[in-house]
C-alpha cells in the first residue's frame, strides 16, 4: 500500500468515525444516552488502565543516629516476621488470593463491558441489560483468552528480563563500581528485549481490541475462532495493519494533546473530573466512541462481509456525500 493509499484510507475511516460519533452523541444530545454509553465504556476499560502508587521517600544524608532510629521499627518487624513465619506466609497467600480474585472480577466485568459498549455503538441504542445477557458466551470466551494472554505476557516479560540480565552477571560478580560504558552496553540487550516484548504484546492487544472483539460480536464466535478468522483476513495485508496502527497512534497523539489542552485551559479542573472513574468515562465519550468507530470502519474496509452486522440498519447505506471507506488493492 502506497503512502497516498494509507492516507486516503485512514482519512476516510476517521471521517466516517467522526460523523458517526457526532450522530450518536450530539444529534440529538441526550443525557441518558451519555450516561448509559459512559457506564458501558467505563466497564469496558476497567482493566485497561493502571494505578500509580507514590511511595513516600526520605531525603539523603542525615546523622547516623537518626538513620538507626528510623531503621529500628523495620528491624523489629523483621524479627517478628521471622518468629511468626507461618502466619506471615498465610497472610501473604490470603492477600495474593484476594488480589487475584479481584483481578478476575474486574476482568470478567471488563469483558462483558466491551461487548456492551460495542453493542451501544453499533446499534446506537443506550442499553445495558440486553447486551449483558446476549453476549454472555462471547464475553466468557474473551475473559478466558485474556487470562491466558496475561500469563503468557508475564512469562515473556520475565523471560526477557532474565535473558537480558545475563550480560550483567560478570559485572555483579566482579564487585566494585562498573565503568559507565560497560554498564550501558550490558543494559542495552535487556532494554531491547523488554521493548521488543512490550511492542509485540501491544500489537496483539491492539488487534484484539480493534478486529477480534468486533468479529466475535458480528459472527457470534469464540475468541480463538475469531483470532483464526482475523489472521486469515490479515494474511497478505500486513501493510494495512501497519497503516491502521500508525493512524491509530497519530490520532491518539492528537486526542492526548486535545485532552491536555483542556486540562491546562481549565486550570486542571478537567483533569480532576476525568480522574473520577465513572464521570471521567462519560466526559471522554467523544474520544472513546470515535476510536471505537474508527477501528470498526477500518475492519469493514478490510472485510466488507462484516458490514451489515457492524452498523445499524439506518446507516447500512451511507449518504452519497460520505461513501464508505474501501481498502485499496495491494500493489
Amino acid at each position: 500500500m502506497a503512502f497516498s493509499d494509507f492516507w486516503r484510507l485512514g482519512w476516510d475511516c476517521a471521517r466516517q468515525a467522526w460523523a458517526g460519533m457526532k450522530r450518536l452523541l450530539f444529534q440529538p444530545f441526550e443525557a441518558y444516552r451519555w450516561f448509559t454509553f459512559g457506564f458501558c465504556a467505563w466497564l469496558a476499560t476497567l482493566t485497561d488502565g493502571g494505578c500509580n502508587f507514590n511511595l513516600p521517600g526520605g531525603g539523603r544524608g542525615g546523622r547516623g543516629g537518626r538513620a538507626g532510629a528510623a531503621a529500628e521499627p523495620f528491624q523489629r518487624f523483621g524479627h517478628w516476621c521471622g518468629e511468626h513465619l507461618a502466619l506471615v506466609l498465610l497472610l501473604a497467600l490470603l492477600a495474593v488470593g484476594v488480589g487475584v480474585g479481584l483481578w478476575l472480577l474486574l476482568l470478567w466485568l471488563s469483558s462483558r463491558g466491551k461487548f456492551m459498549f460495542l453493542d451501544n455503538v453499533v446499534t446506537g441504542e443506550p442499553r445495558i441489560g440486553i447486551p449483558w445477557r446476549e453476549y454472555r458466551a462471547e464475553a466468557r470466551s474473551l475473559m478466558l483468552w485474556r487470562i491466558g494472554f496475561t500469563v503468557v505476557a508475564l512469562f515473556l516479560v520475565l523471560a526477557a528480563i532474565g535473558i537480558g540480565i545475563l550480560p550483567l552477571l560478570p559485572l555483579i560478580r566482579g564487585g566494585g563500581k562498573p565503568e559507565p560504558l560497560a554498564l550501558v552496553m550490558s543494559l542495552l540487550p535487556l532494554l531491547l528485549l523488554v521493548v521488543t516484548a512490550a511492542f509485540a504484546l501491544g500489537v496483539v492487544a491492539s488487534l484484539l481490541e480493534a478486529f477480534v472483539i468486533p468479529r466475535m460480536f458480528a459472527l457470534r464466535q469464540g475468541c480463538l475462532e475469531a483470532w483464526r478468522g482475523t489472521l486469515a483476513m490479515l494474511r497478505g495485508r500486513w501493510s494495512a495493519v501497519v497503516a491502521f496502527l500508525l493512524a491509530h497512534f497519530l490520532l491518539g497523539l492528537l486526542a492526548g494533546v486535545a485532552i491536555l489542552a483542556a486540562v491546562l485551559v481549565t486550570c486542571c479542573i478537567a483533569g480532576c473530573l476525568l480522574a473520577l472513574p465513572y464521570l471521567g468515562a462519560v466526559l471522554l465519550l467523544p474520544v472513546t466512541v470515535f476510536f471505537r468507530l474508527f477501528s470498526l470502519e477500518f475492519l469493514k474496509a478490510l472485510e466488507p462481509e462484516l458490514r451489515p452486522a457492524l452498523e445499524p440498519a439506518a446507516a447500512a447505506v451511507p449518504p452519497p456525500e460520505m461513501p464508505a471507506p474501501v481498502l485499496p488493492a495491494e500493489g
